[in-house]
């Protein structure tokens, strides 16, 4: 009888350990679906963004800041143009003011000037911006200019001012690659260059709210500080990690 007691016991231990181990398991899978639930949604937010439509109309100006091959074909694969004047040696010079009308995280459809007239070409997007994709998407909320530039040896080029739609295209040392609007004509965009601390007002302007004069102050007025404005400087509509 008392070894019976005994193996009934330990059975009820054994069951014990298989309803705990059961619910610690049940407990876990219950996180693991919970997670999930939370780091899709994270996932989608973090996808690329897409660059916006340039045209013919609304193209995006760049001044090239080295030597770019030019292709006949999407693909970047046959060199030279029809034209007979560069057939064969078809690229685009630095300092070469050129026009961005098709754009692709693969190729780009450029407009360059050369010594016969303005031709239009293929190049890779990887010759000129630093990134595939944009990173981010913003609209500057600073209220003052912003200066951009020609590249990374601060050669002055246009400027940014609020309201603008930027575009981060990559860094580069102390600079930040960008893509922002311009209009004037049928250009909408440029594409130029501003250092990481002007970056940072884009994202981090601060709003200063003034003190009344004295005459005005109810009794129950106090002061507002100035203060950050991280989610009201910019529209931060997506961003993909560095």
């Amino acid at each position: 009888m008392k070894k019976k007691i005994n193996e009934q016991a330990a059975e009820g231990k054994t069951t014990m350990k298989r309803r705990v181990t059961m619910k610690k398991f049940t407990a876990l899978a219950l996180i693991l679906v919970i997670a999930a639930t939370i780091i899709a949604p994270l996932a989608t937010t973090s996808a690329a963004v897409a660059f916006p439509g340039v045209s013919a109309s609304a193209y995006c100006e760049f001044v090239a800041t080295k030597t770019i091959p030019v292709y006949r074909d999407s693909a970047c694969t046959t060199r030279g143009l029809s034209n007979p004047l560069r057939s064969s040696n078809a690229e685009i010079w630095a300092n070469d003011k050129c026009k961005i009308i098709t754009m692709t995280t693969s190729y780009m459809l450029v407009k360059f000037p050369s010594s016969s007239g303005e031709l239009t070409g293929y190049i890779k997007t990887r010759d000129l911006f630093l990134v595939a994709a944009p990173q981010a998407v913003l609209t500057s909320k600073f209220t003052s200019r912003i200066t951009t530039y020609v590249n990374t040896s601060g050669k002055v080029y246009g400027y940014t001012e609020y309201g603008d739609t930027v575009y981060n295209l990559g860094t580069s040392g102390n600079y930040i690659a960008i893509m922002y609007t311009a209009k004037s004509g049928s250009r909408a965009w440029m594409y130029g260059f501003v250092t990481k601390t002007d970056y940072d007002k884009i994202f981090y302007s601060t709003i200063v709210i003034p003190t009344p004069p004295p005459s005005t102050q109810s009794a129950n007025y106090t002061p507002r500080m100035t203060a950050p404005l991280s989610t009201n400087s910019c529209y931060y509509s997506s961003i993909n990690p560095f």
